[in-house]
């Protein structure tokens, strides 16, 4: 699937928070963070530059949402 999306070869994978694993990858020439809940997610989150800073910048949003939803 990553072939038909054009995105060039994945770097290395590192564990990230709550066992999701975290990979870097480009897509036509730019630098796009993977985020996955398993190996063997087939429809993973991935964002570039743009929409990682405006995550950053929400984050407390973000983590309030999480807070008020979260049944788990």
């Amino acid at each position: 699937m990553a072939e038909d999306m054009d995105f060039e070869k994945e770097k290395e994978e590192t564990g990230g928070t709550g066992g999701a694993l975290v990979s870097e990858t480009v897509f036509k020439g730019r630098p796009v963070l993977v985020l996955k809940k398993t190996a063997e997610d087939a429809y993973p989150l991935s964002f570039g530059m743009a929409k990682a800073k405006l995550i950053i910048d929400n984050y407390s949003a973000i983590e309030a949402f999480v807070k008020k939803h979260d049944k788990g």
